[in-house]
């Protein structure tokens, strides 16, 4: 066997890349160098010579003067076969920086990362999808970053000591790209933010689902015991908690909506989560309920055509804390985000209006809701965010971990 085809670190781990930039390289000389302490080789893009290795660090001296993604880039020309649960960490110092960059699985050895990846935006703090949507703000401090391949597009997950607690979240998911094989990639637009270490374990990392529902039976029941990675995945009970929901042409459906609408649960484990659905709309619409305590306390998030709400309802009032035009188009997914006290809205996969302060709670049950009888949801999808360390697995790939 090829002794650099895995590095065992102190911990006895097995990586197919690592790069932690221990060496010394002024700028105009990485290209084609070997990762340390490896398995990896380098390849840049850099025709203005930004790009340098010191003290432990991929450094960039910012954007070239007509900035473009991916000049300076750096890869690790490596090929990553797409394999579900396959892992990608980067450690990035997000202290005293600015400018925009880009990390993740590249398509290939040429400039601009389109998918699976996180933008981080110019304020230096804000990192968003491979879209542009803005999806979590950190602080100014080191943040580990994780891509884990699903059998198409990404799970990506962030850890900052105070921006996350010390635990990984789960910032987004794309179900897209089926690209194979990727490169690990950093595309810089104009940022000086350096990058202190790049990690592809060998073993992989399944992510778990919390529910997982195509509704393709003739009946409610229960949700899938598989999920849409083909992970196995918790069959829980269907609750109707007002109204009557039922499955009609393999799409969710309510059938009974006495006053004004129709919900029905099933119990997550945690109030903590992202949940989505696909919606096409009847003739006043319906969305994904969260954290149902009962008939008066629960939130949900809707479209009706115009607008996206996520709205709380408290004692039986309601509060539109996000009310924004989207544009609907049949079968897009909404999605929404519980995290604390902290809650957002998601449409297409662009963030409605901005994250809202959402009612504690540690009800679990989450769901659908239907305010006609027309309206239906489907690809009900749910996977806890990762307050309470669901991700924590993914410590032992770091240093201090």
């Amino acid at each position: 066997m090829n002794r650099r085809l895995f590095l065992m670190n102190s911990n006895k781990l097995k990586f197919l890349l690592r790069d932690d930039f221990t060496d010394t390289l002024a700028a105009g000389s990485v290209n084609g160098t070997l990762a340390t302490p490896g398995p990896g080789t380098r390849q840049v893009v850099d025709t203005e010579n930004k790009l340098s290795v010191g003290s432990g660090n991929l450094v960039s001296a910012g954007g070239k003067a007509t900035p473009e993604y991916g000049d300076p880039g750096f890869w690790l020309i490596n090929p990553v076969t797409r394999l579900y649960g396959q892992i990608l960490m980067y450690q990035i110092l997000n202290t005293g920086v600015s400018g925009l960059v880009k990390y993740g699985f590249d398509a290939n050895l040429v400039k601009n990362i389109t998918t699976n990846t996180f933008l981080r935006q110019s304020n230096g703090t804000t990192l968003a999808d491979s879209g542009g949507s803005a999806r979590f703000v950190a602080t100014a401090e080191t943040t580990w970053l994780a891509f884990v391949l699903r059998t198409a597009g990404i799970y990506a997950f962030i850890k900052g000591a105070v921006s996350t607690g010390g635990v990984w979240k789960l910032i987004y998911l794309e179900g897209a790209d089926t690209t194979t094989p990727l490169y690990v990639s950093s595309h810089i637009y104009s940022s000086n933010a350096p990058v202190s270490s790049i990690r592809v374990p060998l073993s992989r990392f399944p992510i778990a689902v919390l529910a997982y529902d195509a509704f393709t039976r003739a009946a409610l029941g229960s949700t899938e015991a598989t999920g849409p990675d083909s992970q196995a995945a918790p069959a829980l009970a269907w609750t109707n908690q007002v109204g009557t929901v039922a499955i009609s042409g393999n799409k969710a459906i309510a059938t009974v909506v006495p006053v004004d609408r129709a919900i029905c649960t099933v119990p997550l484990g945690t109030a903590n989560h992202i949940v989505s659905a696909a919606l096409v709309k009847g003739t006043t619409g319906a969305g994904i309920i969260l954290r149902y305590q009962d008939v008066d306390n629960y939130v949900y998030c809707w479209h009706n055509g115009t607008n996206l709400q996520l709205v709380k309802r408290v004692a039986g009032v309601e509060t539109a804390l996000v009310d924004t035009a989207a544009t609907y188009a049949a079968g897009r997914v909404i999605y929404a985000v519980s995290d604390g006290t902290s809650g957002e809205a998601f449409y297409y996969d662009i963030k409605i209006g901005a994250t809202q302060t959402i009612p504690a709670s540690t009800y679990t049950p989450c769901g659908l809701i239907f305010f006609d009888t027309d309206s239906t949801l489907d690809i009900f999808t749910a996977y806890a965010r990762g307050n309470e360390g669901q991700y924590s697995l993914l410590n032992k790939y770091i240093v201090g971990g």
